[in-house]
């Protein structure tokens, strides 16, 4: 697989990974909740970007998908309560 292939493959994943959990955003009002799932899609992007074929392979991606997710729940936890 070219590595081209291999991240774009992973960001389509992670994509989705974020769209599917609807408890990263359940308890945002709609704009709050579409807001901060662009955000994280465009950090995903832009974090992506930056990242050598070599880090994509030994799960640097994985992390910051993790690291992202993980911003998004906390994120959303501030701003309900």
């Amino acid at each position: 697989m070219a590595s081209s292939d291999l991240l774009t493959r992973k960001k389509q994943r992670a994509a989705e990974k974020i769209l599917d959990d609807e408890s990263l955003v359940a308890h945002l009002e709609s704009d709050t909740a579409q807001a901060l799932t662009h955000w994280a899609l465009n950090e995903l992007e832009r974090r992506a970007s930056a990242l050598s074929i070599q880090a994509v392979e030994g799960g640097e991606f994985d992390s910051i998908v993790n690291q992202v997710r993980a911003t998004m729940k906390e994120v959303s936890h501030l701003v309900s309560n």
